[in-house]
């Protein structure tokens, strides 16, 4: 076996134990995904979960008959149910009158299925924790409490709009709100930049076609590496001025003009061979830590893995992130991440939900699950308790300034279908097919699907 590849195996499995889950495993048409890591990591310098809650797992209220008891379902990674129960415990014990009971459901596809069981069989659960698309399929079957008066005026100023899910395809309404999100991000190689004449990284597409360009002329340098991810091409074409969908989400629009010329720019960086595919799905950290790549895109779940990899090379180097390249007056940061939800069931059952909902939205649990699990909180407010666990996380302080520019991933039921068929565009891109034909061909097959934004 190469030296390098067995290199790459290594760094993987010594990383596995810790490494964070993807924000979405992005699909890979052609890239068959290694071992993909399954719970995240603690952030450095990051306490417990239980360091950062009081532990009132044993000091349970004792039930009365007028106790509300409400199911909460959701499929965090492993990592993350330890904070999760602690939050459930101290709300818990901070409201007797009402008793939440979290329960892992396997993985978003087996939550999704149990939650559709049980809504067939009158006996859901009270709270989802779900991604938004995933929410938005089961909205069709009328199984969702409206959220839009949950948010007070002081929320409304307060929480960033990227966590409040309103869902064009229903009136726009809000059916979902999320405590914490991770965002897209570009992460370069500052050494790299340094050697190809720039001193910052790229906040123009020219400017980014300029480096790369300028590597082009260093020796066994590459510009970027590519795991075809429709949230990457969500951030491409978003920091172009387009949008993946129409404002009623009834029309994909991703096929337009800034869709175009974002894929003809990667088909440039292919044709040149500044550009590769990374040889499995969630290698980027690892090849990136090799120090002979620029740039790639990632969310900031990975901040770990890309801080360790680099740490753990022979010869470590300086890097840093930081929002993607824009024609766009300000940067578009793409959040993504898991929301809660509340699902009809009665009126007493569904005033003690949003009460937990307004609970987890509050500062002090933003905060909590922000420093055990490295995600950034829905609150503004949460920063400044944030500031010292920001100082000792230098990537993470440097992406909290930019939540005001936070937008989330489409909330379309078609989300799930359009994301297979934007990472095959650019795929075929990659491999020498024309931008146009990728993007109309994606957008025909997102049409054609069980999805489709026009059901």
């Amino acid at each position: 076996m190469p030296m390098k590849i067995l290199f790459a195996l290594v760094l993987i499995f010594a990383l596995t134990a810790c490494a964070p889950t993807p924000t979405r495993p992005a699909h890979t048409p052609s890239i068959q995904p290694s071992n993909a890591p399954t719970a995240d990591a603690q952030p450095p310098n990051a306490p417990t979960a239980y360091a950062q809650l009081p532990n009132y797992s044993t000091i349970q209220p004792t039930p009365t008959p007028s106790q509300v008891t409400l199911q909460l379902w959701h499929a965090q990674p492993y990592a993350h149910h330890a904070t999760l129960a602690a939050l459930v415990a101290q709300f818990n014990g901070a409201h007797p009158d009402l008793r939440v009971v979290e329960a892992y459901q396997g993985d978003s596809t087996d939550l999704i299925q149990k939650t559709r069981n049980a809504i067939n069989t009158n006996n859901p659960p009270d709270i989802l924790l779900a991604y938004p698309d995933d929410l938005a399929g089961l909205i069709r079957q009328n199984t969702f409490a409206s959220l839009d008066d949950v948010l007070s005026a002081r929320d409304a100023q307060d929480i960033f709009p990227a966590f409040v899910d309103r869902y064009p395809q229903f009136g726009n309404s809000i059916f979902s709100i999320a405590f914490a999100r991770h965002l897209h991000v570009l992460y370069y190689n500052a050494d790299l930049l340094k050697l190809a004449g720039a001193l910052r990284p790229p906040e123009t597409w020219d400017e980014f076609a300029r480096v790369c360009d300028a590597l082009a002329k260093i020796p066994d340098a590459l510009c970027y590496v590519m795991n075809p991810s429709a949230a990457t091409f969500t951030t491409w074409l978003t920091n172009r001025g387009g949008d993946i969908a129409s404002a009623d989400g009834k029309t994909l629009t991703f096929a337009s003009k800034p869709g175009v010329e974002a894929l003809n720019l990667l088909g440039d960086l292919f044709k040149k061979k500044q550009a590769a595919l990374a040889a499995k799905a969630f290698q980027e950290p690892t090849d990136f830590a090799l120090g002979k790549i620029a740039f790639t895109f990632d969310t900031t779940s990975g901040l770990v893995l890309y801080d360790r990899a680099i740490k753990n090379t022979a010869k470590p180097f300086a890097w840093g992130i930081a929002p993607s390249p824009r024609a766009t007056r300000d940067p578009v940061i793409l959040a993504s991440g898991t929301s809660l939800a509340i699902l009809q069931t009665t009126p007493a059952r569904e005033r003690a939900a949003r009460a937990f909902v307004a609970w987890m939205l509050e500062s002090a649990s933003n905060v909590a699950w922000a420093k055990a699990t490295g995600a950034f909180p829905a609150r503004a407010s949460a920063q400044t308790a944030l500031a010292d666990y920001a100082k000792a996380n230098l990537q993470y302080g440097v992406a909290l300034g930019w939540l005001k520019f936070a937008r989330a991933e489409p909330n379309l039921d078609a989300w799930a279908t359009i994301r297979v068929n934007l990472a095959d565009a650019m795929l075929a891109v990659a491999n020498g097919k024309a931008a146009s034909d990728a993007l109309n061909d994606a957008a025909k097959n997102a049409n054609n699907g069980a999805g489709s934004a026009k059901k």
